[in-house]
């Protein structure tokens, strides 16, 4: 009973790693695309010198 105890034990730690990693992963993302935005919005506010007539 011991043993099957800690077979649970340890799947549900290995879930929750990897929920973890994957919410960090999320934060890391959506972090970078915040970054990323005003330099977008800037670069599309000077497309216009990019785009050929």
């Amino acid at each position: 009973m011991a043993l099957f105890r800690s077979e649970i034990l340890l799947r549900a730690g290995s879930h929750i790693q990897k929920v973890a990693k994957a919410q960090t992963q999320e934060q890391a993302t959506s972090r970078s695309v915040q970054q990323w935005l005003p330099a977008w919005s800037a670069i599309e506010q000077h497309s216009s010198l990019f785009r050929r007539p």
